[in-house]
């Protein structure tokens, strides 16, 4: 007796598969998107208040 997976085995888990992935596809692209768009935004506050401390000692210096 074999123990393989048969052809229609086969099939049934790659459709199961192809409809989980396209279930999953939309949230973890958002999810993707959001977090970069985070990750931007925080780093262009960070370079926002680094100019500004730079700003604040050319001032004091003066």
């Amino acid at each position: 007796m074999s123990k393989a997976f048969t052809l229609f085995e086969l099939i049934i888990s790659l459709i199961l598969f192809t409809f989980i992935t396209s279930l999953l596809s939309k949230p973890l692209m958002d999810f993707y998107h959001l977090n970069f768009t985070a990750l931007h935004t925080n780093n262009l506050i960070t370079q926002a208040h680094l100019n500004l401390l730079k700003i604040e000692k050319l001032i004091q210096n003066c």
